[in-house]
């Protein structure tokens, strides 16, 4: 039995790193179906016409499932940003988060210089790095790869700290549309504007002030009781991943 786990054990590490680099598939398919239903109806029928029969809610898992395929091996660092412990975000030509979202957001402001499918691929992209941007390990330290060489139990099955909170909690605490609905409701007009704003550093920050309290456990496991602490906090960034990434799609999809 023993000889069992040991070989199950090593084979989950082997191909974990594989899916430990964004939100899980629930994670951005809530995110973008929320982002849909906040969008208005000009914004969906020009974001419709380059996606073509995907949704918004799927076109969130494009840059996932070309991981599959080596050639978009490039794409890789685009999803993250890696920052020292107790150092701030410096400016950078570095292939990351932020310059990639960056440069989406011009290519969709001067769309009309490119092809359709181009666009549509910048979309995906954009979608995909807003959201993902919004977890907090996807700001996380180069020391321990943002998570992903932190190898723990969660409810006695491996896993690594990374995944955990990309998709183990989210599936765990049962979160959906619905629930990221409830989280926007509870703010105030005044709230709701202000966390609408476009300020992808603003994102930045708020992720990363969450570290703390993403590392604020002992041993090698963590449990319910973990996850209870922290459900808040991912239900809150998956929220405000949805609503901005409406906010930034009816922007740049203005005219």
């Amino acid at each position: 039995m023993k000889i069992r786990s040991t070989v199950f054990l090593s084979i989950f590490l082997l191909v974990q790193p594989l899916k430990s680099f964004c939100w899980g598939p629930d994670g951005h398919k809530d995110i973008g179906a929320l982002a849909y239903q906040y969008i208005n109806q000009r914004t969906k029928d020009s974001v419709q016409f380059y996606l073509g029969n995907v949704s918004l809610a799927d076109a969130g898992l494009w840059m996932d499932e070309m991981r599959k395929d080596h050639s978009y091996d490039y794409m890789k660092p685009w999803h993250y940003i890696a920052i020292e412990k107790g150092q701030g975000y410096k400016p950078n030509k570095e292939e990351n988060v932020i310059n990639e979202l960056n440069k989406r957001m011009e290519h969709l402001r001067h769309r009309n210089l490119y092809s359709k499918e181009q666009v549509a691929v910048d979309l995906k992209i954009l979608i995909h790095l807003t959201e993902d941007l919004h977890m907090p390990l996807h700001v996380g330290y180069p020391s321990d790869t943002g998570g992903n060489a932190i190898h723990i139990t969660f409810m006695d099955k491996p896993t690594t700290l990374h995944w955990a909170w990309d998709n183990d909690i989210v599936l765990q605490q049962h979160i959906n549309v619905d629930t990221l609905k409830s989280v926007i409701a509870s703010f105030s007009k005044q709230e709701l504007a202000e966390k609408s704003k476009t300020d992808i550093l603003v994102w930045m920050n708020e992720s990363r002030s969450y570290l703390p309290k993403v590392y604020d456990f002992k041993g090698d496991s963590i449990g319910v009781d973990y996850a209870d602490k922290n459900a808040s906090i991912i239900k809150l960034r998956l929220a405000l991943a949805g609503l901005r990434l409406s906010n930034l799609l009816n922007e740049l999809f203005r005219n």
